[in-house]
């Protein structure tokens, strides 16, 4: 199944919580080709994802680096426009740190604590 929806839910009921300036929230595309700026604009309104969002987009050469980095696995469907990928969220400090590596099934009462005690820690 798609993670992607699920994990935007994640991220906007965490924003939510936390407020706006609390932190930031990255996704990373895993289909160059499809993520343009429009489709990124896009979902973000389709997932109500607003201040403190990003959404970083490239092409494959560029996101391919970010994807090694992370171990971030993306596979085109040779039958349809699908792009499955692995489930991954990496929590990182405000020094840059990656400090945690969640998946979508993390109950956002607990993203939302592990980004609170990582905000105490500026």
């Amino acid at each position: 199944p798609d993670t992607c929806p699920i994990t935007a839910a994640k991220f906007r009921a965490a924003q939510n919580t936390l407020g706006t300036d609390a932190a930031n929230f990255v996704a990373v595309s895993v289909d160059p080709d499809g993520d343009t700026p429009a489709a990124v604009r896009a979902f973000s309104d389709r997932h109500e994802l607003r201040e403190g969002w990003r959404y970083l987009i490239g092409t494959r050469a560029q996101l391919q680096v970010v994807w090694a980095k992370y171990g971030v696995g993306a596979f085109s469907s040779a039958t349809d426009s699908s792009v499955a990928h692995n489930d991954a969220i990496f929590v990182i400090d405000p020094k840059g740190r990656e400090r945690e590596l969640v998946h979508s099934d993390i109950a956002v009462s607990s993203l939302v604590s592990d980004v609170r005690v990582l905000m105490n820690e500026r």
